[in-house]
Order: structure tokens, then C-alpha cells, then sequence
């Protein structure tokens, strides 16, 4: 009996620590402010010790004290680590040898790399102390409400007072009410009206709210009292507004609509029960979202935006810029027979017309000179307008122009994270960013398994449909789905600490949830 408490005693404490683990990462994501002055006596932030020191301690001690299948996890957990760390090993070496034609700051560092591959695999323990902790129902709406009211009233709160960093830059020039005044036809820039809280980064700050509303909605679902979790939903909404970008805007109105059909589809079903109340503020929320939606940052900037893309393609079709530089390039070469000749009238002619790219110069003055690789700037611009009209776009155009460098062997192990980022033109979209800097084995070994676990809920919930399916287990897929969709869509999710370490831990719970024992997580 004093045994059996004692196991039961530490299986609770564990949970706890893996709690306030994932609870407190709002508040670590804040630390970088203290950088500099940490740095000054020789300290690195305490968020750099939690998730690389603390996490993997965690992950030990779990394996040593909890886990109840040491026999099975030890060769599955070892197996792991073997092909990771060989893996790593061959990543770097093959890294170190690539020669792909990059200019002297697109280097290669081994300390960069192996900190990535780190991030990569931090997930996986969190998926790992997850598997053992098995949340109970209440303790994970207890995790999703902390979470959410943190991260929120960081946000809420600067944006109220003026005090909260712009998304994109600066600060943010107004508060939210100013959406709905003159500040828009006053030719205030919408990107001043984004805010991000003290937080450093707008992109992984919404993904991270984004995966986080689905999760609001199964609380919401499950809570006796309704409107505490709706006043939390309405400011979450709401901050996902105000940071700006379009994942976390459009996501508002997206996860509203899912949780409606979702509900509605279970019960007519009969797998969930109907209830009225419920229905009704489900649809309230969407009116909500929608009355506002036109009126945030987003879909003003977007409007803009789009506008200028607009005008920018019309102006060039109209001055046949494209063609009246190519004409003039094989003319003035025609006159030279060397090639370095030949590039030199190449440079020459894209700095006269450097007018005709539409991202920002950094790229092709700093980054990658259009005097190193001329062939490639050319190449840019006779691409088709949609395919290099932004940043993102070249990114996508450069990875490729690279990755056809390279042949079967190379492509397996990639040209290293460190190489492109050093560089600053590293593609943001997850997926083909694993992909292009880690190779096929490195995008099967860090981005697989988040999809073999859906892949898996997915078989489990179709076997047993009637005992799996469930709004709430629902919820779950679509806040795995909406979190690799935004990966895919924006990036910042897989490879950053403050999404994937959620993103994992939401992973883990879903195939426990799916599990046809209805383990603890359902109680």
C-alpha cells in the first residue's frame, strides 16, 4: 500500500513538473529583454537552461522513475538516438563538404547546426514526458486556460497602454480601438497598428495562439461554467487580431467555423450530445469575429498590399521593362567573347534596372551581391511576377536554384541550417525548410513524426469511430492540423521552442486520446 502510494506520489509530481514546464514557457519567451544584461556578467537567459538542460533532466527522470516499460522504451528510445546521432554526424560532415557556389557569408558553423538540430529534437522528449504525465481532462484545461491568459494579457495589456512592440518594427502607434476610427483613412500604416506584445516575434506568436483557440473551444465544451472560457475566447480572439499576421487573423474566423461543423457533424451523429447554449455561442463567436474581421491590420494591410502588387505588375507589363533588359543584355554581349566579360555587362545592366526587383535590396546588395552570381538575378527576373514578387517568393526561388546544385547524395543530407541562415536568405516555410537545409532523411526524421502520430489518431479514430470520434478529440486534430498548416503556410513553428514544444505536447495528447483504453486525458 505505502509502495503503491509512493509510485502514485511521484507519477503526480512528474505531471506537475511537466506542467509548470509548459505553463512558464510565455514567461521564459520573455527573457531575450534581459539578454543584454545577463550577457554583461557572463550569465546566458534562464530559458536556455529550462528547455536544453531541464527538459532532457525531465525526460531522465521520467524514463527512470515513471515509465512502467522500460524493457519496450529503452530499445525504442536508444534506436531513436542512434539514428538521430548518426544522422547528425553525416549532416555535418556532408555540410562541411558541400559546394554549392555560396559567397563567403553563407559559412557554415557547427555550433549554429547542432543548436538546430537540438531545437528539432527537443519536441520529441516533450512528446516523451507527455506520454508519461497523461493528463487528466481537467489538468489539460487547466494548462490551455494559463497558457492562453498569459500569452493574452501580455498582449492585451501593452496594446491598451501603447507599449507593445509592432509586429513588423517599432512600436505600435495606436490601441486596438483606433481600428474602428479614422486612423485607416488618416493613411496611418496598418503594420503601426499590429502589436506583439514585449514578445520577439509576431510570426511564432501567432501561430502558437492559433493552435491554441481549438483547445479553448474543447474547454469551453467541457467547463460547467461557460463564461469565463468565453470572455477568454473573445480576448484571445482578439490578440490574435492584434498581432496582424494572416494566419493568426484569418485563423480567428477559421477554427470559429471548424468548431461549428465539428459540433454539428457529432451530433448528428449522436457522438456528442446537442446543446443549445453551447451551439448559440459558437455562433456568436463567428458573428463576432466576422463583424470585426475587415477591420483589423491584417486585412487592411492585405488590401494595400495587394493593391501595390497589383500596380507594380501592371507598371512593369506597361514598360516591358523584362524584355527592353534582356534585349539590351544580348546586345552589349554580343560585343564580348570571354565569359567574365559577359558577366560584367550582365552586372551592369541588373544594377541599372535593380528598379525592376520588388523585395527589398538587402538581398541582392548583401546577402547574395548580384555581382557573385549574376546568372542568378537574371534568372529572378525573367522568372514570372507571381513567382518573385516578394521576399518569401525569392527565398523559395533561391532554395531551389541551390538545391539543383546538388545530387542524390547531398540531397539526402541537405546544406545545413546554419549555411542559410548565416547567408539571410533561408526559407521561412516549414517543410521545405527542413527540407532544403537538412535533406530527405533530416525532413522524415524531425517533421515525420508529428505526422505519423495524426496519421495514426487519424487510422484510430476511423477503426473505432463511434468510441474515438468526439468533439473534443476533434478539437485536438484541428489543433494539430491548424499548427502544421501554419508551418506550412508561414513557417515558425516546427523549428521555434515556443510553438513545437506545444505542438509536440498537443501531438502526444491527441494519440493518447485516440488510444481505444480512453486513458486517463478522457476521464
Amino acid at each position: 500500500m505505502v509502495n503503491r502510494f509512493r509510485e502514485m506520489d511521484r507519477v503526480k509530481v512528474f505531471s506537475v513538473a511537466v506542467f509548470v514546464l509548459l505553463v512558464i514557457q510565455p514567461i521564459l519567451e520573455l527573457d531575450y529583454l534581459a539578454n543584454d544584461f545577463l550577457k554583461g556578467y557572463g550569465l546566458i537567459v534562464p530559458s536556455t537552461i529550462i528547455r536544453f538542460l531541464g527538459l532532457p533532466v525531465l525526460a531522465m527522470i521520467g524514463f527512470f522513475f515513471i515509465d512502467k516499460n522500460k524493457k519496450k522504451s529503452f530499445p525504442f528510445l536508444l534506436g531513436c538516438a542512434l539514428v538521430i546521432g548518426i544522422y547528425s554526424v553525416f549532416h555535418l560532415i556532408g555540410m562541411k563538404k558541400l559546394d554549392i557556389h555560396l559567397p563567403a557569408n553563407f559559412r557554415a558553423d557547427f555550433k549554429i547546426e547542432i543548436k538546430y538540430i537540438l531545437i528539432l529534437v527537443l519536441p520529441f522528449l516533450m512528446m516523451y514526458c507527455t506520454y508519461l504525465a497523461q493528463f487528466t481532462k481537467e489538468t489539460l484545461n487547466k494548462l490551455v486556460i494559463s497558457v492562453s491568459l498569459i500569452t493574452c494579457s501580455v498582449i492585451f495589456i501593452t496594446n491598451i497602454f501603447h507599449v507593445s512592440l509592432g509586429s513588423y518594427g517599432g512600436m505600435t502607434e495606436a490601441n486596438f480601438i483606433s481600428w474602428f476610427t479614422e486612423s485607416y483613412r488618416e493613411g496611418l500604416d496598418p503594420k503601426l497598428l499590429m502589436s506583439k506584445g514585449w514578445y520577439p516575434a509576431a510570426n511564432v506568436l501567432g501561430a502558437l495562439l492559433f493552435m491554441l483557440l481549438p483547445l479553448l473551444y474543447k474547454v469551453l465544451y467541457e467547463v460547467k461554467q461557460k463564461w469565463p472560457i468565453v470572455l477568454l475566447i473573445m480576448l484571445h480572439s482578439l490578440c490574435m487580431m492584434m498581432i496582424g499576421t494572416r494566419v493568426a487573423t484569418l485563423g480567428v474566423v477559421l477554427v470559429a467555423i471548424a468548431a461549428l461543423f465539428s459540433y454539428i457533424g457529432c451530433s448528428v451523429l449522436r457522438l456528442n450530445p446537442f446543446r443549445l447554449k453551447f451551439f448559440m455561442i459558437i455562433i456568436a463567436m463567428i458573428a463576432l469575429t466576422v463583424v470585426v474581421y475587415p477591420y483589423t491590420p491584417a486585412i487592411k494591410y492585405q488590401e494595400s498590399n495587394t493593391q501595390l502588387i497589383k500596380n507594380l505588375k501592371e507598371e512593369e507589363e506597361k514598360s516591358d521593362g523584362i524584355n527592353q533588359m534582356s534585349n539590351q543584355v544580348e546586345q552589349l554581349q554580343k560585343h564580348v567573347d570571354d565569359k567574365e566579360g559577359k558577366d560584367a555587362v550582365l552586372i551592369a545592366v541588373l544594377r541599372e534596372n535593380s528598379y525592376l526587383f520588388t523585395f527589398p535590396s538587402i538581398y541582392y546588395d548583401k546577402s547574395y551581391p548580384i555581382e557573385f552570381d549574376p546568372e542568378f538575378w537574371n534568372f529572378v527576373l525573367n522568372e514570372p511576377f507571381e513567382k518573385r514578387s516578394d521576399g518569401r517568393k525569392l527565398q523559395k526561388l533561391f532554395a531551389e536554384y541551390k538545391w539543383d546544385m546538388m545530387d542524390t547524395k547531398e540531397k539526402m543530407l541537405g546544406m545545413g541550417f546554419s549555411r542559410l541562415s548565416e547567408g539571410e536568405l533561408i526559407l521561412e516555410q516549414d517543410g521545405w525548410r527542413q527540407l532544403y537545409t537538412m535533406g530527405f532523411v533530416g525532413v522524415i526524421l524531425f517533421v515525420g513524426p508529428y505526422l505519423l502520430l495524426v496519421f495514426l489518431s487519424t487510422i484510430r479514430a476511423l477503426l473505432q469511430f463511434k468510441k474515438v470520434v468526439k468533439f473534443s478529440n476533434l478539437m485536438l486534430l484541428l489543433s494539430v492540423g491548424v499548427g502544421l498548416g501554419a508551418a506550412y503556410y508561414s513557417g515558425h513553428v516546427i523549428d521555434e521552442l515556443f510553438t513545437n514544444l506545444y505542438l509536440g505536447f498537443i501531438a502526444m495528447t491527441l494519440f493518447l486520446c485516440t488510444s481505444v483504453k480512453n486513458v486517463n486525458i478522457e476521464r
